[in-house]
């Protein structure tokens, strides 16, 4: 083997073990359980402020059948999941007060923007910084990233619940050899992936106590949306077996708690590890651009 190639596969494995090692002195298994929590904790104080909000928006009713049948090409309509969904949420659409919809609003930021928080923290060790920022500056910065998120997140979404169905409207209208239904067809992966990208990425540029380059941010941003998807992917495949499913209608709403749970640990781990990625990869800039200079400085003297 070539010693330039033995070099770069042991420079690989020490990069590798470094980062398990952070993954590991971070404690990101227990941060990743905090925003989960706080995670399923925003859930319910949002789906009252849906509820509640579709007092103020005429047609609510329909919008929500529109959703429940986009719901329909990601989940089966029969699974315990749609059937929470469809009977706790959408069946009782501006059934609630203004009071409500206040509470849920204050809610959900709080805790939403608390999860937000442990991933700051996360972040901000795995850079080994020190946060310099003060509460004050922080809970409302959590807050906008909360909001941010929830703008960015959702669109990628909607884009994969109504994807199917719009694809299909338009291969009904205008053929499935028509130019906007192939340009559909072959953006709307792209289109999800980049606005999960942005988001994630978003939050690694802002997240730090000091600002980081754009493009430094990238490799974990993209790192962790594809393990979000391959495990959502996974998880999903896992739910649709025949075995869990018999399981899941005995434990019913406990059980989807429990998966749900399960998922948004699995989501805050994805993340976090994306944070320790690009704090590896600045650090490994750092110590190139540290061993350029020592060559440099050392040519200039001879």
């Amino acid at each position: 083997m070539p010693s330039s190639i033995r070099r770069s596969s042991a420079g690989l494995g020490r990069e590798i073990r470094g980062l398990a090692d952070g993954i590991y002195r971070h404690d990101c298994l227990g941060l990743a359980a905090q925003v989960a929590y706080s995670s399923l904790f925003s859930l319910f104080p949002f789906l009252l402020f849906l509820r509640s909000l579709g007092s103020y928006i005429p047609g609510a009713e329909r919008a929500g059948d529109w959703i429940l049948r986009g719901l329909e090409d990601l989940i089966s309509k029969d699974s315990r999941l749609y059937q929470i969904v469809a009977e706790n949420v959408f069946d009782e659409i501006g059934a609630t007060s203004a009071a409500l919809l206040s509470v849920g609003v204050v809610l959900t930021l709080w805790s939403a923007s608390g999860a937000v928080m442990t991933l700051i923290k996360a972040v901000n060790r795995a850079y080994d910084l020190e946060e310099t920022r003060s509460w004050f500056r922080r809970r409302p910065m959590a807050a906008a990233m909360a909001v941010a998120g929830a703008i960015l997140l959702p669109a990628g979404i909607l884009l994969l619940v109504f994807g199917s169905w719009v694809g299909r409207q338009i291969g009904e209208r205008l053929g499935d050899d028509s130019i906007l239904y192939i340009l559909w067809i072959g953006l709307r992966w792209p289109v999800v992936f980049i606005l999960l990208v942005a988001a994630v990425g978003l939050f690694f540029y802002v997240a730090p106590s000091e600002r980081q380059r754009w493009f430094s941010v990238v490799p974990g941003a993209l790192f962790s949306v594809a393990a979000i998807i391959g495990v959502s992917i996974g998880l999903s495949w896992f739910l649709s077996q025949n075995v869990f499913q018999v399981r899941w209608l005995t434990y019913g709403v406990i059980g989807t708690a429990i998966v749900l749970l399960f998922w948004a640990f699995l989501i805050g781990l994805m993340i976090l590890v994306g944070g320790e990625i690009n704090a590896a990869v600045r650090r490994t800039v750092v110590r190139r651009e540290q061993t350029r200079r020592g060559l440099l400085e050392s040519t200039d003297n001879d």
